[in-house]
């Protein structure tokens, strides 16, 4: 994933497609013990990851749904609004 100049290295390593551990800049995540939903920021020059636990098996996949959920989840608001405040993109 990039933006710009900056990049972030990530894996997702599944046998069924669902479950499985993410690597994300060289640190290991476990989505079914701390949440599925990565927040994630490159402000700054450092990689800051957030893992957050959210029921997503209703979650449509598309735009609309993603955009309803970043909306209305207090994390991720708490978060965009902080990447704004910072005039920096995630």
């Amino acid at each position: 994933m990039s933006y710009g100049d900056r990049h972030v290295q990530w894996q997702w390593d599944t046998t069924d497609g669902k479950t499985g551990a993410v690597l994300i800049d060289g640190v290991r995540y476990d989505p079914a013990a701390a949440g599925a939903v990565f927040l994630i920021s490159t402000a700054g020059g450092q990689v800051l990851v957030d893992e957050i636990k959210r029921d997503l098996s209703q979650l449509n996949p598309d735009a609309e749904s993603l955009k309803a959920f970043a909306r209305n989840d207090p994390d991720v608001t708490r978060f965009l609004a902080q990447v704004s405040k910072s005039g920096e993109r995630p």
